[in-house]
């Protein structure tokens, strides 16, 4: 059974600056996760989301520095609001390589052509009880033009 995330006062600095050390988690989404981990010097945020596809449970990148002084966005480090936007689109990008990436190769015209014919041997081969050769001519490009370097 999995456990049930408790989420942390992590959205303004001031609630940021009551927290303990340690690892600190705010939902994002029902897969995905907004962390903050505190240390001695300050935070950082880091976004972790379920992985669907091969690998560990969960995938998990860092997002920045945390700005724990005041809320206010300023260079290099992040606002809550600016580590959720920030999460969000990592989260994002990441499930759409991951898809992209299990559904394997585009589809080409060769590939297309060279399924249809073997979907149509198969068909033959079924209906006439011996092996078929499709009669389909496959040409997939046209010989080297000679070019004639003009002078």
């Amino acid at each position: 059974m999995s456990k049930t995330l408790t989420e942390a006062q992590v959205t303004t600095a001031n609630a940021r600056s009551r927290l303990g050390p340690g690892v600190h988690w705010r939902r994002l989404d029902a897969e995905a996760h907004l962390g903050y981990r505190k240390g001695k010097q300050g935070g950082v945020w880091f976004v972790r989301w379920r992985n669907h596809h091969e690998g560990g449970n969960y995938k998990q990148v860092p997002v920045g520095v945390a700005n724990d002084i005041n809320d206010k966005p300023a260079a290099g480090i992040l606002t809550y609001e600016q580590a959720v936007r920030t999460a969000r689109e990592a989260v994002a990008r990441a499930r759409t390589e991951a898809a992209s990436q299990a559904a394997g190769p585009a589809p080409t015209v060769r590939s297309a052509v060279e399924s249809y014919v073997k979907e149509r041997d198969a068909r033959e081969r079924r209906r006439t009880g011996r092996d078929v050769r499709s009669d389909a001519c496959m040409v997939y490009s046209s010989p080297p033009r000679n070019r004639a370097v003009k002078a």
